[in-house]
């Protein structure tokens, strides 16, 4: 993929009619009370323009942005924006968040991993609805509290912290908190955060609602994909009979077919045919597509060229092309994010003196062990040398030998076979040796791959920004922006000093 590509998907895209009035209205009320919104609200008011379009990215509502990734996922998406708008003269791009407010597994976004520690946001309250109408101010400053006692009265740790209690302390939901937190880091860039979960925009998906929960046709449309696929990509998104969930302040549970009727799947609601008509009509708010008709929510929203995701979600985006075309919703161009591997300067002084490739990080740790010991003990126990010349001694005498008596060419073998191996022996015995003499450094290596690959995952998905932002301050950002380069698909790996 290269620029050029977006070509079509520009002409494609503005063939269809976007509802631009009723997306800047909303957006714009969403980001009334934000500070600095200047470059913002320029980019909101933009797309009232018939040639301003969209990128995106979406997630769930992490506590204070969940692992790294995340925060990684939309600087791509900046980036890409950035890098259209340098290409194609006539048109403009901006950035946008999808926030996933209406998502209800509040266990996948209560935590963080900061310094080593998982730091848990704990409520009492109901948590089966959807996240992002959950009250922050009265339930999440014990968590805070935590962090304040982690990252210590640092100039940037005291900044953040202040930041951190305006956006969880002083708002009314996740979604407002987590719009405010974002807002903070990115606002500079102009980026658009969108909560989806409002009466008004779901009155423009409502006939597509309707059509889905009456005629089903997503499952079909899905499984033809699926088959279409098979072989090439593993399937991460499975099609319900009905991709709606029924949603109130506490409650998000899915539409099920009942008979000629409808209802959750707890037994708690129930409709008749004209009922559900009329409360899809009245309260479109009340109907939350799931993980396969999120995606159709998005596109029919916005006037989107590219999705920015993960290898994962790009591939549950395929499983939707056909549904995509059953519905005459242009398929956007699914953009790979950005992935990273941050090594602070002392850790990368250690990897640099200590000879090791940066590519051997990868390497199980018992192999980067093996591989440290020996590039750093000048070729001693590596008896690879004395192998291959034991293998070729053997070969000539293999020759030698059954020219007069080929019957002997087994016990030849056989006594190769026991050299060689006495030498791996040795190896191994010479390897164990020297290990014992670099003890300190092994703990010390050991100690950068854990960091690197906490719990064997890879950093950026375990991890959380505040420990880097600890060290650069808003630097961190800023400097990611600038590193990441839109449309690679190389793992970039970076050391930073301290600011």
């Amino acid at each position: 993929m290269n620029i050029s590509s977006f070509q079509s998907v520009i002409e494609d895209k503005s063939k269809e009619m976007i509802n631009r009035r009723i997306l800047v209205d909303v957006l714009k009320q969403q980001h009334q009370h934000l500070p600095f919104n200047e470059k913002v609200n320029e980019n909101i008011q933009l797309l009232l323009n018939d040639n301003t379009y969209t990128v995106t990215t979406a997630h769930q509502l992490n506590i204070l942005t969940g692992p790294l990734y995340i925060i990684y996922k939309i600087i791509s998406t900046i980036n890409l924006a950035k890098h259209i708008n340098e290409k194609y003269s006539t048109i403009k791009v901006v950035p946008i968040f999808w926030m996933a407010t209406e998502d209800h597994d509040f266990i996948e976004i209560n935590h963080i991993n900061l310094c080593e520690k998982k730091i848990v946001w704990n409520v009492e309250t109901d948590k089966e609805g959807p996240v992002g109408r959950m009250n922050t101010s009265n339930s999440i400053q014990n968590t805070i509290e935590e962090i304040k006692s982690v990252i210590g009265n640092s100039e940037n740790g005291l900044r953040l912290i202040s930041t951190i209690e305006d956006a969880y302390l002083k708002s009314t939901s996740l979604a407002e908190a987590t719009r405010y937190l974002l807002h903070h880091l990115f606002h500079d860039q102009g980026l658009i955060l969108l909560d989806a979960d409002n009466h008004d925009l779901k009155q423009n998906f409502s006939k597509i609602i309707l059509q889905d929960i009456l005629t089903r046709q997503s499952i079909y449309y899905v499984n033809k994909s699926n088959q279409q696929m098979k072989g090439h990509y593993r399937t991460q998104a499975k099609s319900s009979e009905i991709n709606f969930f029924y949603l109130l302040d506490n409650y998000r549970v899915r539409i099920v077919t009942d008979g000629d009727k409808f209802k959750t799947f707890d037994n708690k609601y129930t409709f008749t045919k004209e009922q559900l008509k009329e409360e899809i009509e009245l309260y479109p708010e009340r109907f939350s597509p799931n993980v396969i008709m999120r995606p159709l929510y998005q596109e029919l929203l916005l006037p989107n060229l590219a999705y920015v995701g993960g290898p994962g979600e790009l591939a549950y985006w395929l499983q939707l092309r056909l549904l995509f075309d059953f519905y005459n919703v242009n398929f956007p161009m699914l953009v790979l994010r950005n992935c990273l591997l941050i090594i602070n300067e002392k850790n990368f002084e250690f990897i640099d003196k200590s000879n090791i490739s940066i590519s051997n990080l990868f390497l199980p740790i018992d192999e980067l062990i093996r591989k440290f010991v020996i590039q750093n003990s000048n070729g001693q126990i590596n008896l690879k040398e004395e192998a291959d010349l034991m293998e070729q001694s053997f070969k000539q005498i293999l020759d030698k030998t059954v020219r007069i008596d080929s019957t002997l060419e087994d016990q030849i073998q056989t006594e190769k076979y026991k050299i060689l191996a006495t030498l791996k022996t040795l190896e191994r015995k010479l390897l164990k040796s020297q290990t014992k003499i670099f003890e300190t450094e092994i703990e010390q290596l050991k100690k950068i791959k854990e960091e690197l690959f906490p719990s064997g995952d890879l950093q950026e998905r375990y991890e959380n920004f505040i420990k880097h932002y600890l060290y650069k301050g808003n630097h961190f950002i800023f400097d990611l922006i600038n590193i990441m380069t839109p449309l690679s698909k190389t793992f970039t790996i970076i050391s930073y000093k301290r600011h």
